[in-house]
Order: C-alpha cells, then structure tokens, then sequence
C-alpha cells in the first residue's frame, strides 16, 4: 500500500484490518497476554495525546474503552457483514434465498417431468396398440 498517501506512524489509526500470521505451535493466549502489553506500551500513550486524557483509568471509569479484538481467520465464515475485509463477504441471507428459490425449481421441474412422462404414456400405449392390432392382422 505504498501509493496510499497516510500517515502510517499513527498507531491510534484504525482504518484497516491487520492480519498476523502465526507460526506453526504459537500458543494464542500467550500470544494475546504479549499482544495486550505492547498495546498498551505503544498505542495507549499516542491514544491519551490523541484524545486530550489525562489516564487510562479516567478513561474507563467515564464508560469508555480503547482495545484490539482477536479473531483467527479460519474461524471468519467465507460470508461475513464486515466491511474492508481481506476478502469480498456477503449476507448469509442471500444464500438461503437463492436455496430456497432454486429447491423450489428443482420441485416444479420434477412436477412437470411426472406431467409430461405421464401424457407422453397414454400416447405410447396407444401406438403400441395399434402396433399389435396391425401384427395380428398380418399374421392372418
């Protein structure tokens, strides 16, 4: 995102999602505990500047709070109502009607099946009539 122009030294931004990749046996709460100490060592400081506070402390009591939320990627359902996620999401809803709506087809295609299999019947078991009546004839 270099041809972005921001300023990518303020750590109180947060216009866009950070994905870490963790290696492979990371413990994640152990992860989150070292997570939650550098927070609060670098971007706590920059938030008090940012926002005219004298502490922290005054902060929360007033019903506030500053925090990062964790989420493992794998656990994001491939439809998701967030905005600017790393890949394009959606509504879950549209997938229950566009479901629905195509069971509904797929029932009034095998209804008209049934119909058409059924007229084209009687027609068959006439033709297969004649077919004798016309075999008997010739035999005699």
């Amino acid at each position: 995102m270099k041809n972005v122009n921001y300023r990518w030294g303020q750590l109180t931004s947060h216009n866009f999602y950070t994905y870490l990749l963790l290696k492979k046996g990371t413990d994640y709460k152990a992860f989150e505990k070292t997570f939650f100490k550098i927070h609060h060592r670098l971007c706590l400081p920059e938030a008090k500047q940012f926002m005219h506070i004298n502490s922290m402390e005054e902060f929360s009591k007033a019903g506030n709070k500053l925090e990062y939320t964790h989420d493992a990627a794998y656990k994001n359902p491939p439809v998701s109502d967030r905005s600017f996620e790393l890949s394009a999401g959606g509504n879950i809803q549209y997938v229950y009607i566009f479901s629905a709506v195509a069971i509904f087809i797929l029932i009034i295609a095998c209804v008209n099946f049934m119909n058409l299999t059924t007229a084209r019947s009687a027609n068959r078991a006439r033709e297969v009539g004649i077919r004798k009546v016309l075999e008997r004839k010739e035999k005699s």
